[in-house]
């Protein structure tokens, strides 16, 4: 069954790259192809004829040898071309009925809004531009069915070789190459269906259906399956979880950035019995190691189809410092009170921080929420996060407790009741937190187990690489 299938997409492959022009050109009067802009024409109206509706070739050849007869045969050649006008109204119509019924059909046999909706958008590319009816009455041509049966056939085996006989039957020749073509699509399709691991994409599958699709249209009996089913078994199969796609570890690497919260630190000056508070804020880089379990939910990739369980342990990279400017204190307005107040002015840029260690723990869980391929997906979670922090603090000061009052005749008076110059080292302090907070990634997976990730959560965002393997 699978050689069948390869034969036929190699087939496809090879006819779809040949032009239409050359399979035809014994059919058409040389004195027209001759021209090139003639024939760039002609094979353009191949093309859009044979893709409506290859019936409608054979007026479409009578009417260019009627061309190149004589001036009579140009007025019989106008008067074709507006009957086939009239006949490619009606496989118009006749197309656009039968991709609503496609699509009608499919409503009721995907109930999965997901696999409903992307097997549609294929119908949808599908549909032809409707055509104004022509009001002009034209009268009948009168067909030659045999001819209407050679071009049928010779479009349908993309046969160059064969040339007209007319005391041969093409009906029979016909028929045997419709056969053949639905038997082809018959098995590729049971193909298909029984082999939903299959490396092959059946894309090329999916356009020769379609390039086929009057054989569809009456609902053949000889073929096994209509449109929507193919398209709907092509897009589960492209996103359903493959037998070495299933309940699976993750180990991943990667580096992090971490913008942390405010860390506190406090001054206290005895010789004044007060004390200062003030914290500063910072970032740190940290590398990462990932262990995870993805357990599956669902047997397609669709939203919640799995839950990823993980645990990681991230390390900052190194020794950091910061050097940090404080503004000095200035007094508060004068209220006309006599009032104490305490004031430090730090040393401009000699208050240092240096971040010494910042390790943190990860439990997270997160799943599928939506599929842009079956291989690109977004997903979302929570994550709980422990932070611990090791850092010191080295920084200089003056202080002073100033007294502040009223003169007699008018103005203020300051007395400096302590005053003096310090500095203060801390090592080994130590931040500690941890939070819940919401998760959200995009992820981009290879057939090899490799996948790529970006996430984002609170005030951290990263990249990653993993593996994925039973």
């Amino acid at each position: 069954m699978k050689k069948i299938l390869l034969l036929l997409i190699l087939i496809i492959a090879q006819t779809s790259a040949q032009n239409l022009i050359e399979i035809f050109e014994e059919d058409i009067p040389k004195s027209l192809i001759e021209k090139s802009e003639m024939k760039v024409l002609i094979e353009a109206n191949i093309n859009a004829l044979s893709k409506l509706n290859p019936e409608l070739l054979h007026y479409y050849f009578k009417a260019l040898n009627e061309y190149a007869s004589d001036d009579e045969g140009k007025k019989e050649y106008k008067r074709i071309m507006n009957f086939l006008a009239l006949e490619k109204q009606k496989e118009v119509n006749n197309k656009i009925n039968w991709i609503n019924s496609q699509l009608e059909l499919l409503s009721n046999y995907e109930k999965n809004s997901h696999y409903r909706n992307i097997p549609a958008r294929y119908f949808y590319d599908l549909m032809p531009d409707s055509i104004n009816i022509l009001n002009e009455r034209i009268t009948t041509i009168k067909e030659n069915k045999n001819l209407y049966n050679y071009f049928i056939s010779k479009w349908l085996s993309k046969d160059s070789g064969m040339r007209l006989d007319i005391q041969k039957d093409y009906s029979v020749t016909k028929n045997n190459v419709v056969s053949k073509i639905i038997d082809e699509m018959n098995n590729s399709f049971d193909e298909l269906k029984n082999n939903m691991n299959a490396e092959s994409d059946y894309e090329d599958f999916v356009d020769h259906v379609f390039d086929h699709w009057f054989l569809f249209k009456d609902f053949n009996s000889d073929i096994s399956f209509q449109a929507y089913e193919l398209i709907s078994e092509i897009v589960r199969r492209r996103f359903s979880y493959s037998e070495n796609n299933r309940n699976r570890f993750r180990v991943s690497f990667g580096f992090r950035k971490n913008n942390l919260a405010n860390l506190d630190y406090k001054i206290s000056i005895d010789e004044m019995n007060y004390s200062l508070n003030y914290s500063f804020s910072t970032d740190m880089t940290q590398l990462f190691f990932s262990i995870g379990y993805n357990i599956l939910m669902k047997e397609h990739k669709t939203f919640l189809s799995e839950i990823n369980v993980s645990l990681s342990y991230l390390k900052g990279t190194g020794n950091k410092t910061y050097q940090l400017t404080s503004p000095l204190t200035a007094l508060p307005p004068y209220k006309g009170l006599q009032e104490i107040y305490n004031v430090v002015n730090f040393r401009e840029k000699l208050d240092l921080v240096r971040m010494n260690s910042q390790n943190s723990l990860l439990f997270s869980i997160e799943s599928p929420m939506l599929f842009i391929s079956k291989d690109f997906f977004i997903s979302a979670g929570v994550t709980a996060m422990f932070n611990s922090i090791d850092y010191s603090v080295d920084n200089s000061y003056y202080y002073s407790k100033l007294e502040r009052g009223s003169l007699l005749g008018g103005g203020t008076w300051i007395d400096v009741l302590v005053r003096g110059f310090d500095s203060h080292k801390a090592d080994n302090l130590k931040y500690e937190e941890w939070f819940i907070v919401p998760l959200f990634s995009i992820n981009y997976s290879l057939p090899n187990g490799l996948i790529f990730t970006a996430k984002a959560f609170n005030q951290y965002y990263g990249i990653q690489i993993g593996y994925e393997f039973l």
